[in-house]
C-alpha cells in the first residue's frame, strides 16, 4: 500500500520544511521524543497513546529517531486516523440530532426535556446520569433543550 499517494507536492514541501526545523543534527532524523511536536506543527493531532506506542516500538527496535520517509508514512497514518475519527464524530452528531428531531414537532431544534428524560430512563440510563445530562442540556431549567449546540458539545467532550 502506498501511504504517500494522498500527499500533494505542497504538503510534501510543507512537511519537509517542518521536519527540517526539528532535525537538530541536520542528519535527516528527528528524535522520537519530538515527533508529536513535528506532527502538531503541520496541523495534525496525534493521540498520545498512538505516540507512546510508536515510541515504545522504536525504542524496542533500538532506535530513538525517525527518518524523513518514515515521518511521511506516519503523517499518512495520523491523517487517516484523524479522518476516521472525524467521520465517526460526524455520524454520532447526525444520529443524536436525528434522535432529538423525533421530539421536535415544530422543527425549532428544540426538544421537551421531560420527554427526553423519560426515554433516557426507559433505556436503562441511571437517573443521576440522566439528570446531570439534562442539567447541561437545559442550564436555565426552561424544560426545553436547544439540541443543536448541545449535541455538538456532548459528542466533542
Amino acid at each position: 500500500m502506498d501511504y504517500l499517494s494522498h500527499l500533494s507536492q505542497a504538503q510534501i514541501k510543507e512537511y519537509s520544511e517542518a521536519f527540517a526545523m526539528f532535525d537538530e543534527e541536520g542528519e535527516g532524523r528527528v528524535s522520537i521524543e519530538r515527533l508529536g511536536e513535528v506532527l502538531r506543527s503541520i496541523g495534525l493531532r496525534p493521540e498520545l497513546p498512538w505516540l507512546e506506542t510508536l515510541k515504545l516500538k522504536k525504542l524496542e527496535e533500538g532506535e530513538s529517531t525517525v527518518d524523513y520517509l518514515e515521518f511521511l508514512t506516519l503523517t499518512s497514518t495520523s491523517t487517516t486516523m484523524g479522518h476516521q475519527e472525524q467521520q465517526a464524530l460526524h455520524k454520532r452528531v447526525k444520529a443524536l440530532r436525528k434522535a432529538f428531531r423525533s421530539f421536535d414537532s415544530v422543527q425549532a431544534q428544540t426538544a421537551p426535556a421531560i420527554e427526553v428524560r423519560d426515554v433516557m430512563l426507559r433505556t436503562g440510563m441511571p437517573e443521576d446520569q440522566v439528570d446531570r445530562l439534562l442539567a447541561a442540556a437545559d442550564p436555565q431549567g426552561t424544560g426545553v433543550i436547544q439540541y443543536k449546540d448541545f449535541v455538538e458539545s456532548v459528542v466533542h467532550e
